[in-house]
């Protein structure tokens, strides 16, 4: 019997136990240099690796993550510092529909930036999983404003 409950306690825990893969931040600068969709490190691209897809899908609403899933002209991850950059924006509308992923994988730091230019409407907007966007360096904001013309 302590041995069925010895069993039952340990897969309890490890169900319960977060998978290292989940908090696997490091493993994103596998990526510097290379296309956010390859498969660097297995068989998931970068934005579906465990620990960015978590934070992604908390910090922002459906509506963006639906945009962002439309977004498959990229650039290759550029790395700033112990800083990631992405770059994705819509096939052939690249000014009118972009985002900006900037992920410091140190901090769990994770800022995703969207601008969209329709008739008669201009949109941008930024969402952080634990700053304002405010407190990324200017030449990161600036990069950004540069990508749609600004």
């Amino acid at each position: 019997m302590k041995i069925l409950s010895t069993l039952f306690l340990s897969v309890l825990l490890l169900c319960a136990a977060p998978s290292q893969a989940a908090d696997d931040w490091n493993g994103l600068h596998a990526w510097v240099g290379r296309y956010p969709s390859e498969h660097v490190a297995g068989p998931l691209p970068l934005l579906a690796q465990p620990a960015l897809k978590a934070a992604l899908g908390k910090l922002l609403p459906k509506a963006e993550r639906q945009t962002l899933a439309r977004l498959d002209v990229e650039t290759p991850v550029r790395q700033s510092g112990d800083t990631l950059i992405i770059h994705l924006c819509r096939p052939r509308n690249c000014p009118t529909d972009l985002a900006m992923i900037v992920v410091l994988p140190s901090q769990k730091k994770v800022w995703a930036g969207f601008f969209t230019r329709e008739a008669g409407r201009i949109s941008t907007r930024w969402y952080g999983n634990q700053d304002d966007y405010m407190s990324l360096p200017e030449e990161l904001r600036k990069e950004f404003a540069t990508r749609h013309g600004n």
